[in-house]
């Protein structure tokens, strides 16, 4: 479902930022590919490799940095602050 283009046989694809490994993720994405009824690729970054790959421009990431996402946990701030995004303050003076 990459790009917003789902159709019948459209996968879903996760991106998992952490330390977390493949087969401690399995059980879960076993479970939402029964609940989805299809396919979900995952892929997985420490927080480190993520931010050293964003550094080195790997295209996969930036594509994903700059597109929609829809999270399954955290937020969009969580992603800039991995990044090393700076905060801006918003109509109210509030950071965001």
């Amino acid at each position: 479902m990459a790009r917003g283009q789902e159709h019948a046989i459209s996968d879903s694809d996760v991106l998992v930022v952490g330390d977390v490994g493949l087969a401690d993720l399995a059980p879960v994405l076993r479970k939402a590919e029964r609940r989805l009824g299809r396919e979900v690729s995952v892929t997985t970054f420490s927080a480190r490799e993520f931010r050293k790959q964003i550094s080195v421009k790997n295209h996969f990431l930036s594509e994903v940095v700059r597109s929609a996402k829809q999270f399954l946990k955290g937020n969009e701030s969580h992603v800039d602050d991995l990044i090393g995004k700076p905060r801006t303050l918003n109509a109210i003076g509030r950071q965001s």
